[in-house]
């Protein structure tokens, strides 16, 4: 069937109205670009919600100040600045730098913000209004928890023979929005030099494992702790625990044991004898 003309016009003039319908809302339409993907509207009624930090630390805020349509010529422009006008009190920020690509702006909670949402805006600025784009405040909601810290050990009990390794593996995983440094501490003076200490750094959501290894020489009963804490709020993001090692005399028994903790190449067919002392070991 044919089209007549006023069909194909009318059908010219809806795809246009759609198209420029689809510009308008796309173009005009912001984005948070970290620590989440979130459109902003140009209406200023933008309350967004962040994430959540541990006390003492630093949440980063990513923003595109990009917009393909309005200010002076009708083609958009870029916003420029993003200033943080107002901040729960204690609170430090910083505000992004001129022309920064993204945008970037920090929050900082004091070490001992308590647990709850905090609000802070912040101001998108066009420099100098060179592009005549106005405006748009974002308020920025964000929780203060201090359970943002997750560690597990295994095991904090074990046997071992004298020189027979003792293993352990510490698991941190970082719960919240925000970055951080952890200090991780095995031991203290009483352990000598089986102590040992180091400092990991673990991003947003993320995990490390730390291994630890030592041998004693004699038999004794070795009680220590083990504590993991933030460098940002030690007193409040912080876990301990207590780990036993127990050192024995070598025997049948401790040698099975150890066949657990590590691996022995011998030739193919003496593996089976390896791996069945491992399974009594583990049994006993």
């Amino acid at each position: 069937m044919a089209i007549s003309t006023n069909q194909m016009r009318g059908l010219w003039l809806f795809g246009t109205i759609i198209l420029m319908f689809g510009l308008v809302t796309l173009n005009y339409s912001l984005d948070i670009l970290y620590p989440m993907h979130h459109s902003i509207s140009t209406n200023n009624n933008n309350e967004i919600y962040i994430g959540e930090m541990g006390p003492g630390q630093t949440i980063g805020v990513d923003i595109d100040g990009k917009v393909s349509t309005g200010g002076i010529y009708g083609q958009g422009g870029s916003y420029d600045l993003a200033v943080v006008t107002n901040k729960p009190a204690g609170w430090s920020s910083e505000n992004s730098k001129l022309y920064g690509r993204p945008l970037h702006i920090t929050l900082t909670a004091p070490p001992n913000a308590t647990e709850k949402t905090y609000k802070a805006t912040v101001v998108l600025v066009n420099y100098r209004n060179a592009e005549k784009l106005k405006n748009i405040t974002l308020t920025f909601i964000v929780k203060v928890d201090w359970n943002i810290l997750n560690t597990t050990i295994y095991p904090k009990v074990q046997t071992v023979g004298i020189n027979q390794p003792a293993k352990m593996a510490i698991n941190v995983h970082n719960m919240g929005n925000a970055p951080d440094t952890f200090d991780i501490s095995i031991g203290n003076e009483a352990l000598g030099d089986k102590a040992y200490k180091t400092t990991v750094y673990i991003p947003p959501k993320k995990s490390k494992q730390i291994l630890w290894e030592r041998t004693w020489e004699n038999p004794e009963t070795y009680s220590f702790p083990v504590t993991i804490k933030s460098d940002s709020s030690p007193k409040l993001i912080k876990n301990t625990y207590n780990v036993k090692v127990d050192v024995v005399p070598r025997n049948l028994l401790s040698d099975y044991k150890a066949t657990t903790r590590g691996i022995i190449l011998f030739p193919i067919f003496e593996n089976i004898i390896y791996g069945l002392s491992a399974l009594i070991g583990s049994i006993i």
